[in-house]
């Protein structure tokens, strides 16, 4: 439509020689002024349980001339939070750390290439703020159980991304049911997910 665009893919026979389950997603991006709107719908199509995991993957490109160095990354309404870091290869590295906040923002650091993820819903809202601290873009993700924070280390822009479900911990080796975040839906069983993006 003039403020919609909606996606759906559902299995094939490619599919499920990869995901042995049959499923229905469907994805639409609604624009409400400078809101943008996210919603999924995870469908199971067949008649046994469906394992899956689903998350984002906004990346912010930023206003040109300005670092990624010179950026704040907002959590607003928190003081501390807890997160995993990740290896090189992606794995997630055993143990928590406390990144600490000031005003519920912390400055872009280079380690957030290693990728910072929050679990047990600690991240209902998150943003970026220009060198001057005005919010850039901010995401609400409150339905979300996990959020990562991400950056590449060449390219002007930081992710936000808002999970269900995440990378695995170094050295896993169990099934799928035993994933880290995994997600479950019963036979004929739906769920809808969404979030938002408000643009500063």
């Amino acid at each position: 439509t003039r403020d919609s665009v909606a996606h759906c893919l559902a299995a094939s026979d490619w599919t499920r020689e990869r995901y042995p389950y049959e499923f229905r997603l469907s994805v639409r991006h609604r624009l409400d002024g400078r809101r943008l709107r996210v919603e999924w719908t995870v469908e199971n199509r067949g008649d046994g349980r469906m394992y899956f995991a689903i998350g984002g993957h906004p990346g912010f490109l930023l206003p040109q001339g300005v670092r990624k160095e010179d950026c704040y990354i907002l959590f607003p309404g928190a003081d501390a939070l807890r997160y995993i870091s990740t290896s090189g290869a992606g794995f997630a590295l055993p143990g928590r750390r406390t990144l600490a906040l000031e005003d519920g923002r912390v400055r872009y650091r280079e380690d957030i290439p290693a990728t910072w993820i929050f679990e047990d819903g600690q991240v209902a809202q998150v943003g970026i703020a220009t060198p001057d601290g005005r919010p850039y873009a901010l995401l609400d993700c409150g339905q979300f159980p996990m959020l990562a924070v991400w950056a590449n280390p060449d390219g002007p822009f930081i992710c936000l991304e808002p999970w269900f479900g995440r990378t695995d911990d170094e050295g896993f080796d169990g099934a799928i049911d035993r994933k880290p975040g995994i997600q479950a839906l019963e036979g004929g069983e739906s769920r809808d997910i969404a979030y938002s993006i408000d643009f500063c």
